[in-house]
């Protein structure tokens, strides 16, 4: 069983990657962190084989915990994912 760790800000997104990991037999979401600071301290604790990581959440974003996540978590693998959308301009280079 690969045990996966949901990290995003937005309770609604947590609950639809749950029901889709919960659609994989090998698949088990074994928790959720809704900032970057929960999901260092839940890597730490779960120990999860793949972490689902937004790049976009408050307090600390995914993309400045994911250092660290390596660091508690090493053999985890990151799949990291946002929804930034380019017309709403969030994450533009300027």
């Amino acid at each position: 069983m690969t045990g996966v760790l949901i990290c995003d800000d937005d309770a609604a997104i947590r609950r639809i990657l749950r029901a889709v990991i919960a659609l994989r037999p090998s698949l088990d979401a074994v928790g959720e962190a809704g900032d970057g600071n929960e999901a260092v301290s839940e890597a730490r604790r779960l120990q999860p084989d793949v972490i689902l990581l937004d790049l976009a959440m408050p307090n600390r974003t995914g993309l400045d915990a994911l250092d660290e996540l390596g660091e508690v978590a090493p053999h985890a693998a990151a799949i990291a994912f946002s929804g930034f959308s380019p017309a709403s301009g969030a994450g533009e280079v300027r």
